[in-house]
């Protein structure tokens, strides 16, 4: 309530100039970030919902209508099927989009099945006004177009992982690939094996591997189930971190389910830390099973990194459009610090970096994710500019998420993938990467991994690369 008292405050506060704007900031790796808090392009959804372009751009095609609908089913979360589907639903569902877009309060059905309720109702509004004006509708709402796990897509490009490419579609495809289905695919089976194994229990145990793979079966595993797991991969998350990821999802699934059944008893209840360890192990192979190249990548930059943290040196490198970037994470000492808060004696925790010393932990843990955020940002910054040149001319940039009038997505969607084509068939980022930190250190890294046969051009015909 205090979020969205803070923006509705702010809006309210901006709505009477005909335009605002948003300076935004490069962190260290070159992601671009609005400095402005509450109401701003990545904001919730609400934020991202009151937020139009000042100037707005009128559809004119059958095309940009289309892209409208698509990117109204996107925020519905009807994301799955076909771009064909997504507008067929869209006509299916007219009636009632109508009947939010003109009297949202009405019936608020839009708000409890909607992904992104706020954007979609702001999608709501643009379609009355355009099923009145027809192609002379002037659009005014940001039509967003998302990466497919574009960690994973960056890592498949640089490699040249046709696997990985398919799971992630950089590579043409009827339908768009889900890579959080085929890992929940692939730990069903793994699952299914346990079921019809013997089972076993030892003195850790309290129930065993084959009932919790029955438990499992019963209580139901979906996409969502391996999504943060397999998303968060390439941005150095452990199997720790994947435990803790399903028992999240195990929280979040039964409040729902208790909301729809007040009498709901979850099959794992009493289980839940023992049932989110077994499945983890199954979803993170699963994982490393279906993205083996992006796997080599990780470790090789990992290795490095402790290549150079061993001499005590940073990362430097340079992106492909030239940015700077240097990973350099200082060793911390901590101190032990005694005070008073009232008549009660607090010990506190103090961390100070230690002079001319680097965190070889740190650096190794880092360097995948950076590696991963300078590319998607050296991305947007090279489709921009592209973009830009060719005629767009207003954008809402949320890392791999790309916005812009309904009436410029298709040649925005051209520009973006001639730069992905421009960052890793013109050019190859992680040889570049070695070159230059072994210029800087001095040192030899280790061989970089080997590379598959992914024809990276085929991204121009993918419809599904960003969608």
């Amino acid at each position: 309530r205090l979020m969205t008292s803070k923006i509705r405050s702010i809006a309210e506060k901006f709505s009477i100039y005909e335009s605002i704007y948003f300076p935004h900031t490069l962190d260290f790796r070159g992601r671009a970030y609005p400095t402005a808090m509450y109401l701003n392009p990545q904001g919730n959804s609400l934020a991202k919902g009151l937020l139009r372009f000042a100037d707005g751009k009128p559809l004119g095609t059958n095309e940009a209508a289309c892209e409208l609908a698509i990117h109204g089913a996107n925020c519905y979360g009807y994301d799955k099927a076909s771009m064909q589907e997504r507008v067929d639903w869209v006509v299916a569902h007219q009636d009632r989009i109508l009947q939010a877009g003109s009297d949202p309060l009405a019936d608020l059905w839009w708000a409890k099945e909607a992904d992104d309720a706020w954007s979609f109702l702001a999608f709501c509004n643009e379609w009355v006004g355009y099923c009145e004006n027809g192609y002379d509708h002037v659009s005014y709402i940001p039509c967003a177009k998302d990466g497919s796990c574009s960690g994973l897509q960056h890592f498949s490009a640089a490699l040249r992982d046709p696997i990985g490419g398919a799971a992630v579609s950089l590579i043409p495809s009827d339908l768009p690939s889900d890579i959080y289905q085929a890992v929940i695919d692939l730990t069903k089976k793994k699952v299914h094996a346990d079921l019809r194994s013997t089972g076993y229990v030892d003195e850790k145990e309290t129930i065993t591997t084959r009932s919790l793979a029955k438990l499992w079966l019963e209580y139901g595993m979906t996409r969502k189930t391996a999504k943060r797991c397999t998303m968060t991969r390439v941005y150095g998350s452990t199997l720790f971190s994947a435990r803790k990821f399903i028992q999240e999802y195990l929280t979040e699934t039964d409040a729902k389910r208790l909301e729809k059944d007040a009498s709901y008893v979850s099959v794992l209840d009493g289980y839940e830390f023992e049932a989110s360890v077994y499945l983890a192990k199954h979803v993170w192979d699963s994982i490393n099973k279906t993205v083996i190249a992006a796997k080599n990548g990780m470790d090789w930059l990992q290795e490095s990194a402790k290549v150079l943290a061993k001499q005590n040196l940073p990362i430097v490198w340079t992106t492909v459009d030239g940015l700077p970037v240097m990973q350099n994470y200082l060793d911390m000492s901590k101190r032990r610090v005694k005070t008073k808060f009232g008549d009660k004696l607090i010990y506190l925790t103090l961390q100070e970096p230690v002079e001319n010393k680097l965190d070889s932990r740190r650096q190794g843990n880092g360097i995948s994710p950076n590696w991963v955020h300078a590319n998607d940002g050296c991305h947007l910054r090279m489709s921009v500019n592209l973009a830009k040149s060719n005629g767009v001319t207003h954008f809402g940039m949320i890392h791999d998420s790309f916005s812009c009038h309904a009436a410029d997505v298709e040649m925005f969607g051209a520009c973006l993938r001639e730069a992905f084509i421009d960052l890793y068939e013109h050019n190859n980022p992680l040889q570049l990467f070695k070159s230059q930190a072994e210029a800087q250190s001095g040192l030899e890294l280790p061989p970089l991994p080997a590379t598959g046969d992914l024809d990276i051009t085929q991204v121009k015909h993918s419809e599904f690369f960003f969608a």
